[in-house]
């Protein structure tokens, strides 16, 4: 309790999307302060999900992709 969480450095990653990474790196943030986890480790453990989550393709491209992939599959099954 009281604790103070300091600024760190991070690492330069590529990044496909920023979509969902604020809210991974709160979400993670909190479950782990809510788990006990020290301020630190649970801040660690949330940049590192973060950064994971930009990796990935985000939300509305996936879907978009899966949309499109169900579109061609069924033109293909109306095919002669």
């Amino acid at each position: 309790a009281g604790e103070l969480l300091a600024l760190a450095p991070t690492r330069e990653l590529e990044v496909a999307d920023t979509t969902g990474a604020g809210d991974t790196l709160l979400g993670v943030l909190l479950a782990g302060l809510a788990r006990a986890l020290a301020a630190e480790p649970a801040a660690d453990e949330a940049a590192r999900r973060r950064a994971a989550a930009a990796r990935m393709p985000g939300l509305l491209r996936a879907a978009m992709d899966a949309v499109e992939r169900r579109l061609s599959r069924a033109g293909d099954e109306r095919a002669p």
